[in-house]
């Protein structure tokens, strides 16, 4: 097997999900970066911005930006810890919570349309490849 022609298999794979994800976003006027934090805060509840940050691999500075302009939105809100002023934590609103679950049901039906073509047993299987080749490289 050519491990190089996997390489450009999976790159063009990932682009390909990409962009149709970044399409499918925009007529909920979100970009995938605010869907990102949006599901993270939906499902981990509230965190702090580095841990954001770490789990999406978005750099500190662009996160800032990112918060910023949710907040303008009134999608999130900043927390500082009681314990310790300097963490700073995020949470969503309810208008948030409203926005990412109102995604929620049209974001399923785009991985089911996406994936239609393997069966529940290649979606396992394609899950656990994956996973098994991202947990070797980020040891």
């Amino acid at each position: 097997m050519n491990d190089l022609k996997l390489i450009t298999v999976l790159f063009r794979t990932k682009n390909t999900v990409e962009s149709a994800i970044i399409n499918d976003l925009k007529r909920f006027d979100v970009n995938i970066n605010t869907f990102a934090v949006l599901e993270q805060l939906y499902h981990k509840g509230s965190s702090k911005i580095n841990e954001i940050c770490e789990k999406l691999l978005i750099p500190n500075s662009s996160m800032t930006y990112l918060i910023d302009q949710l907040e303008k939105k009134q999608l999130v809100e900043r927390q500082f810890s009681k314990e310790d002023r300097r963490s700073i934590y995020v949470d969503l609103t309810e208008k948030g919570r409203k926005l990412i679950e109102s995604i929620f049901p049209e974001h399923e039906k785009l991985a089911k349309e996406l994936f239609k073509v393997l069966t529940d047993e290649e979606r396992i299987n394609l899950l656990e490849l994956l996973k098994k080749v991202s947990f070797s490289i980020e040891k």
